[in-house]
């Protein structure tokens, strides 16, 4: 089965929202600190439309057999870390963050989210950026064991306090 990646528009938005609300079913199941708001994809789907007017987001899909298996999206985000580059200089550095990568849990979809990777990865390399980080769920065994298998590695620990 063939795979094309393509960049998200807005009458992707219903598919790409339904594959979102599976996920966070998944989410919610494993940790109850995620929390499914009232009106879910209608909620998600503004937010949707207006990410994909941003020009520091950057949103591919999946598409096999004409129908969308999976998405991810990535986001250039100013950060203050002290990292050192490779000339021994520390400063402040644009980092690419991956928020979302969701494949549909249907079927298998065989090297579809390490493409969606590699693609996303491509447009931060096309933005200068050289550090990428992802949003990973603690406790999603299923996502913690792709990125370990991407060479992914444990840089801090995010804590959670609800206000």
């Amino acid at each position: 089965m063939s795979v094309i990646i393509r960049i998200a528009a807005a009458n992707d938005i219903p598919r790409l929202a339904e594959l979102w609300h599976e996920k966070m079913v998944l989410l919610q199941q494993t940790d109850m600190r995620f929390v499914i708001p009232n009106d879910p994809i209608s909620r998600w789907s503004q937010a949707m439309s207006e990410w994909l007017q941003d020009n520091r987001c950057a949103i591919y899909l999946a598409e096999s057999q004409h129908l969308v298996v999976g998405y991810v999206i990535g986001w250039l985000q100013f950060a203050r870390f002290l990292l050192f580059d490779r000339t021994g200089a520390i400063g402040d550095v644009t980092v690419g963050v991956i928020s979302e990568i969701v494949l549909d849990t249907h079927s298998y979809h065989a090297g579809v989210a390490r493409t969606l990777l590699q693609t996303i990865r491509g447009w931060f390399a096309e933005q200068g950026v050289e550090n990428v980080v992802a949003y990973v769920p603690h406790n999603y065994a299923v996502e913690q064991a792709f990125w370990r298998s991407v060479g992914a590695t444990q840089l801090v620990d995010v804590m959670w306090i609800k206000s």
